[in-house]
């Protein structure tokens, strides 16, 4: 193999790597990411062919042949950038059905601008750390931990 070929194959593993890490925390989200064993087994899964708990190079190079073909639609061993797109989309639908799941809290199969304003009030509740009724980039920065409130707290001192 010429050193070109060899280069390219290796920018192309980086990138499609880079990219399935992309496509495995678009597919399992954030919550599974806390604690990265709901990633880590989906990689697992993808990778780990013979299921010996070990991921060979030529596991990984397998795989990536097999993702490539599949969505490779005109045959030239490279995926375009909407070849790519159907590969990740393929991947990130199942987040996105459920997604569309906890928005529609009917499950009529449609999402409502109620539907909406009450997760995004609920959103903002949860942001606004301070309760006065307004959000600013600083509480946005502490991510998207619930308030904590005290309601063992009975005094009048004014302190939550």
């Amino acid at each position: 193999m010429s050193k070109r070929k060899m280069f390219l194959l290796a920018g192309v593993t980086t990138l499609v790597l880079t990219g399935v890490a992309g496509l495995a925390a678009a597919e399992y989200g954030e919550r599974h990411h806390r604690d990265g064993k709901g990633m880590g087994r989906h990689i697992f899964k993808t990778f780990d062919q013979d299921g010996d708990g070990a991921i060979t190079v030529v596991e990984v190079e397998n795989q990536l042949a097999k993702a490539i073909s599949e969505h490779d639609q005109d045959g030239s061993n490279s995926l375009t950038v909407e070849e790519f797109k159907a590969l990740w989309l393929s991947h990130t639908k199942p987040r996105m059905v459920r997604s569309f799941q906890r928005l529609d809290e009917d499950g009529d199969g449609e999402i409502t601008q109620i539907e909406l304003e009450e997760t995004f009030i609920e959103l903002h509740a949860r942001f606004d750390k301070n309760d006065d009724g307004e959000v600013t980039k600083g509480e946005i920065r502490h991510g998207y931990r619930h308030k904590r409130k005290h309601h063992d707290d009975d005094d009048d001192d004014g302190d939550n």
